[in-house]
């Protein structure tokens, strides 16, 4: 069995215009199965994302916010579109934070996922492998949050090769 991806560049939105937003998304609903965006899903006069999905392209916001530090305002949402033989299919987009980190660590946890899922892989290889860690430094406290928080973790003995 043989995955293939295929990057379409729609453009980068610098000017917070609805009308942009709107001839953006819609172009990039013509020709994409998924659509991955970052920037734009906080609560600024700017971030327009999720109003002109639900407003202008009658879309669903499945969840605008997550409990996980960094990526808290991801959004997941889909947008009907009327294929070229008349059907309507529901196309999703993952609306990513604009903070690189935070869209690395939501894209890791929610987008590949979602990839390897329309690509077919069995459901054993959607997700990322984990790993169970033990924390040994004394003086490190640990307090239990609500949220999940992902962290850099750095594997000493390869670092001092």
């Amino acid at each position: 069995m043989i995955f293939c991806y295929f990057r379409i560049s729609l453009t980068i939105l610098t000017i917070p215009r609805i009308s942009a937003h709107v001839n953006t998304l819609k172009k990039g609903l013509q020709s994409a199965d998924l659509i991955l965006t970052t920037g734009g899903t906080s609560m600024g006069p700017t971030d327009l994302l999720k109003p002109v999905i639900e407003r202008y392209l009658e879309g669903t916001v499945h969840f605008g916010r997550v409990s996980i530090k960094p990526g808290k305002p991801t959004t997941f949402a889909s947008v009907p579109f009327e294929d070229n033989l008349g059907n309507i299919i529901h196309k999703p987009i993952f609306a990513l934070p604009g903070n690189p980190a935070s869209a690395l660590v939501t894209f890791y946890v929610f987008v590949v996922p979602a990839l390897r899922k329309l690509g077919g892989y069995p459901d054993k290889f959607l997700e990322l492998p984990k790993i169970i860690v033990q924390v040994s430094h004394s003086r490190t406290l640990l307090f239990l949050y609500s949220s999940v928080e992902y962290a850099n973790v750095y594997d000493m003995s390869v670092a001092a090769t």
